[in-house]
């Protein structure tokens, strides 16, 4: 396999573990079948770490994923900021 393509799956596997671990809206984090349940949201938040967005910008995007994509009330703001702070740990560069 590719090394670009084994890192870019290493990265979407950390970013999907903050979503469910440390994000998740919908509390299913302790559920056995639950690791997939955010990762359609995985590349967006990819693309917005990997082009250098401020931390606002993933913030909105993470609330509108609750509010209108969900259907749930938004995540406080330490949430985001917890989740921001796990997400920017994550080395995104592919080589």
């Amino acid at each position: 396999m590719d090394q670009r393509i084994r890192r870019s799956r290493e990265i979407q596997e950390a970013i999907n573990d903050v979503l469910l671990r440390t994000w998740d809206p919908i509390g299913i984090q302790d559920e056995p079948h639950a690791k997939a349940e955010y990762s359609q949201y995985v590349a967006r938040v990819y693309r917005l770490l990997a082009s250098g967005a401020m931390d606002a910008e993933i913030a909105r995007t993470l609330e509108r994923i609750e509010v209108e994509e969900m259907g749930v009330p938004a995540s406080a703001p330490p949430v985001f900021a917890e989740v921001i702070r796990k997400l920017r740990a994550i080395d995104v560069r592919l080589g």
